[in-house]
């Protein structure tokens, strides 16, 4: 067992010493004692996750930035309007069909 870190606990990356230790738990605000133990790592796994989270945060808001969502515009017609239209299109096929009849 190395003397900068209980059993069953690991140390990151990098940190290979009693002095590294201190480091950390001086970033982290823990007691720096230079033993990586159950404060230290429990305050470490909220430095991380907080960190990976603010990160994520930042690559979603980007993402969210950077998307151009286009808009759709529809003017949708009175009843008078569309009377007019339904009613142009069937009388121009009504008068079709009664010219054809006649003609037959």
């Amino acid at each position: 067992m190395a003397s900068y870190y209980l059993k069953g606990y690991t140390t990151p990356d990098g940190v290979n010493s009693r002095a590294d230790v201190r480091e950390w738990q001086n970033k982290l605000g823990v007691k720096a004692d230079g033993i990586w133990g159950p404060n230290t790592q429990a305050a470490y796994e909220r430095y991380a996750n907080a960190s990976s989270m603010s990160k994520f945060q930042e690559y979603y808001d980007t993402i969210l930035g950077a998307l151009n969502v286009p808009s759709i515009s529809v003017s949708v017609p009175s009843k008078a309007e569309l009377k007019e239209d339904i009613s142009g299109y069937l009388w121009a096929g009504v008068d079709l069909a009664i010219s054809m009849r006649r003609a037959a």
